[in-house]
């Protein structure tokens, strides 16, 4: 027992020389800080993108300003200015993050629908390797949906090619449309993610051939 306590004893002081002059380089480093100002920004918008939860913008507006503000408060301001900086910069991250998600909201199908017609300014049109074309529309009109609740875009997979078509064209087609997928096991690739952040809000297979509209307006 002595001897543990004795190998005890000798240790602790060890363990805060390493800490001090752990403590020490890091503020040594001060003019490099802001070298990894861009990397804690990054860190926070994938923090934002693993949260199981919808944070509320004014927590995460909250934890920068708190960030920012304590230092000022400290003993140890440049230490506690690297901590509570590096807290800020990830809570600007997720902030960033969050406002973006929230500014590209717009209406995505809940459900399959099928067989409905659906006008549209063609904004890409991208030739199938084996058979017919994928056209990116921009929705006019939805079936009966209200313009708050239909998408504003859509992709629709056609199985006839029209080389003629190019985007500005207005088209009508019969589609059976339903929503973006998820990923179908954890890492896979998040095409519903990328599409959110697109404003396609429905995916799915043309019904026939699409119709050119010449009154579609502007």
């Amino acid at each position: 027992m002595a001897e543990t306590y004795d190998n005890e004893a000798w240790r602790a002081p060890e363990r805060v020389g390493v800490v001090a002059r752990l403590i020490a380089e890091i503020e040594a480093e001060q003019d490099r800080w802001f070298l990894w100002l861009p990397v804690m920004f990054g860190l926070g918008i994938a923090v934002y993108f693993q949260l199981g939860i919808e944070p509320p913008a004014i927590a995460l507006s909250a934890a920068a300003v708190i960030g920012l503000v304590l230092p000022g408060f400290g003993r140890r301001q440049q230490l506690l200015g690297l901590v509570t900086g590096t807290v800020a910069a990830m809570a600007l991250g997720a902030l960033g993050a969050k406002l973006r998600t929230d500014f590209m909201a717009a209406p995505v199908l809940e459900r399959q629908i099928s067989s409905i017609d659906v006008t549209g300014f063609v904004e890409l049109v991208e030739p199938r390797a084996k058979r017919g074309q994928r056209i990116t529309l921009m929705v006019i009109t939805f079936g009966k949906l209200s313009a708050s609740e239909r998408p504003h875009r859509v992709r629709v997979r056609t199985l006839t090619e029209d080389t003629t078509l190019k985007p500005g064209d207005a088209i009508r087609v019969r589609a059976t449309l339903g929503p973006p997928p998820w990923p179908s096991a954890p890492g896979d690739f998040d095409f519903g993610r990328q599409a959110w952040f697109s404003a396609l809000g429905g995916i799915g297979l043309a019904i026939g051939a699409h119709q050119r509209i010449d009154d579609a307006g502007p």
